[in-house]
């Protein structure tokens, strides 16, 4: 599973850019099951507490199952 993460986060990163790009924000976290995972952005077109929720909710998901 973590090597299709890298992938597709390779992917993203060779698409978004976001370290030469100020309005894309990324997120870099592990869920409570020590899973890796990356948020992506546009800074002003997200609520801050609209993402931070979903950053709370998906931090607590230990398998794919309890999505």
């Amino acid at each position: 599973m973590q090597d299709r993460y890298k992938h597709y986060k390779e992917g993203l990163e060779r698409i978004l850019k976001p370290d030469k790009s100020f309005d894309m924000i990324r997120r870099r976290m592990k869920s409570k099951s020590g899973r890796s995972m990356t948020f992506y952005y546009i800074d002003g077109f997200t609520k801050d507490m609209v993402m931070q929720k979903m950053m709370e909710y998906f931090i607590k998901v230990e398998t794919v199952e309890d999505l």
